[in-house]
């Protein structure tokens, strides 16, 4: 047979992808191991490397303690960033880079507080941990308050939040810099004591972690209590000063001070409407390269979380044109083609789902009408105060033939039939895990809630209100219904 290709044998072809992938896995492997006195064999241990700023996802690596209480773990860490070490239900903050390599030491009883480490990045951890103490940070951002720029969310951990309130401008410029002066005495004196233990990487990462920090916080001050505190323009001389192109894009510090100054500079150019599509123009007018691929990447995935399809389509298509840097593309080109099912205009996915009591309810029943869909959670505080008010709109939607759909994702159905007794939400009130054929919340890819969808009467889904506010909503039903 003729052919215009080579002819590679299948196996030639196989060996061929499968050394290449290893050399890339390879290029990302770090290696933890160490010992944990007073496990037990076969306790689990985690580590997750955070990777949603780069492909949308959060990568967990598992392994066991064996019988002579060691462990040992290979990660894939794409970018020298902190990574998380759980064990016995605590977690650890863990510097690590791509090639590094780790030894833990560590006792059952002073895990997490008494960690002694080794190997190529031992002195790196052992820096960032005094770092961490003298300087601390809370991981888990539910614990931390958040302040909107424009329609970007920031959030501020507590201790800093309470500075923030308390201190005039003055004051409050001196902490930070006293701090700031703190971090960099810390990694001098230790580079003094560990002559050429601390790895470039690392030094890079914690320089940036000591610059933007500061830069953060002043902008979210500036911004927030701009005005309680009468702060003058002269305060935000320091955007001036705080270079914005930096090649550490792992460091999430970093990340967080350049999404808030892009939403900070669109919010006073005056730009009230197309928020996503000028932060997009904004960034290629300040910074190139990586950092340029993750800002223009973090936007259109924020942008399509907020339902924004219409303005963010011509910079989609400009994204996949001009970007060079594509360890960033899965993070929005996946999204897409998930919101594209659920985008105005595309067909709901039909269900069958049981109410409490066993009746059926399927979106087909609905044609005709305008529905509200709407997905919740008896553990979600917002979600109960957006039905509460619906509860009140009911009367006048079911007037007008606009049908309310209430789906609980809860995992629990006790926990979902005790909030529909305690709370007595009106319209249809469906379990998530009902569905006859398919979880509904995954059929319509609902991860979080508060989640709403709006469907016409041919059942397809239109475009939502454009605020999340119930009042917003009532009114974007009932002119869907006039329609």
């Amino acid at each position: 047979m003729n052919s215009r290709y080579p002819h590679f044998c299948t196996g030639t072809v196989i060996i061929i992808f499968f050394l290449v992938f290893c050399r890339i896995d390879a290029l990302y492997a770090a290696y933890i191991s160490g010992i944990i006195q007073n496990a037990q064999r076969n306790d689990p241990v985690e580590v997750v490397v955070p990777r949603q700023y780069l492909d949308g996802k959060n990568e967990t690596f598992r392994t066991v303690v064996d019988s002579v209480r060691a462990f040992s773990i290979t990660v894939m860490v794409p970018e020298p960033q902190l990574v998380f070490f759980y064990f016995n239900g605590d977690k650890l903050a863990l510097f690590l880079a791509p090639n590094d390599s780790l030894i833990l030491r560590t006792d059952v009883f002073q895990y997490p507080i008494g960690v002694r480490f080794g190997g190529l990045s031992g002195a790196n951890n052992s820096l960032l941990q005094q770092y961490l103490r003298e300087h601390p940070q809370d991981f888990n951002d539910f614990n931390n308050v958040r302040y909107k720029i424009g329609q970007w969310w920031v959030s501020v951990e507590g201790e800093a939040n309470r500075f923030m309130e308390e201190l005039w401008p003055e004051d409050y410029q001196k902490k930070l810099a006293y701090k700031q002066v703190a971090a960099y005495t810390l990694l001098d004196e230790f580079r003094t004591n560990h002559l050429n233990d601390l790895t470039p990487a690392f030094i890079e990462w914690l320089t940036t972690d000591i610059i933007y920090y500061r830069a953060f916080h002043l902008l979210v001050y500036g911004y927030v209590f701009g005005k309680a505190h009468e702060v003058q323009p002269s305060f935000f001389e320091f955007l001036d000063e705080t270079p914005l192109d930096n090649s550490m894009v792992g460091n999430d510090t970093y990340r967080q001070y350049m999404m808030a100054l892009l939403a900070y500079r669109h919010v006073i150019s005056g730009g009230a409407g197309n928020f996503w599509a000028g932060q997009y123009k904004i960034a290629g007018d300040i910074v190139t390269g990586k950092p340029l691929a993750y800002l223009r990447s973090e936007i259109i995935r924020n942008g399509f979380f907020g339902d924004q399809y219409r303005e963010l389509l011509p910079i989609y298509k400009d994204y996949f044109q001009s970007n060079t840097f594509h360890e960033f593309d899965p993070k929005i080109s996946e999204l897409y083609h998930k919101l594209s099912l659920i985008a105005p205009g595309s067909p709901a996915p039909a269900f069958i789902g049981r109410e409490q009591n066993g009746a059926l309810v399927t979106l087909s029943q609905f044609r005709g009408n305008i529905v509200y869909l709407n997905f919740w959670a008896s553990w979600c505080a917002a979600c109960l105060t957006k039905m509460e008010f619906f509860n009140d709109y009911a009367p006048e939607l079911h007037k007008q033939g606009i049908q309310i759909v209430n789906i609980s994702i809860d995992d629990n159905a006790d926990s979902w039939k005790s909030a529909l007794d305690q709370r007595l939400f009106k319209g249809y009130n469906l379990l998530a895990s009902s569905g006859t054929e398919q979880n509904i919340a995954q059929l319509y890819g609902v991860e979080a809630v508060p989640q709403y969808f709006i469907i016409d009467r041919n059942g397809t889904f239109v475009g939502k209100a454009t605020s999340s506010q119930p009042d917003d909503i009532r009114l974007k039903l009932l002119e869907m219904n006039r329609k």
